[in-house]
Order: structure tokens, then sequence, then C-alpha cells
């Protein structure tokens, strides 16, 4: 979660940006209304993730939010420190 300062608009509200990493079924389902970014959950099984990219990308057009499907976990796989 990154704080945010809205200078912008002439008011110093404080708006956070919510990235939620989730599968859509059990991890992370009860901080949905709070994101602002969706990023689909990694796994070691490709056909599990394609689904739940799917079932992600299909929640963040119903909310009208953002999404990010994590390059770099497609590019480098579950491989650390890259």
């Amino acid at each position: 979660m990154i704080k945010l300062l809205n200078v912008m608009s002439g008011s110093m509200e404080i708006k956070y940006d919510v990235k939620v990493v989730t599968d859509c079924e059990s991890l992370n389902v009860d901080m949905i209304n709070e994101a602002e970014i969706f990023m689909p959950l990694t796994t070691k099984n490709e056909r599990l993730n394609s689904e739940i990219r799917k079932r992600v990308w299909n929640l963040a057009l119903l909310k009208r939010k953002c999404l990010s499907l994590r390059l770099h976990n497609i590019v480098w796989g579950m491989e650390r420190g890259k």
C-alpha cells in the first residue's frame, strides 16, 4: 500500500493506493472492495495461473479498477530476486 498526497486538486487529502494480490476465491477476497489495482496470484502451476489471471481480469473489469499482470512473474517465473 502506498500513501499518496493529492496536491493537484488543491486539497491536502491523503489517498491510499491499495494493490491486492488475489485468486478471487480465497486469497485477500476481504480486501477486494478496498483495491485500486488487482494482481493475480501466481503459483507453480501454469494452467492454474492462467485461470486465476482470467478471473482477476474479469474482476478488474467488473469493478472498473486497474490490473497488473505482474510481468516479472510471467518473465522470470517463481525465481526470487529478479
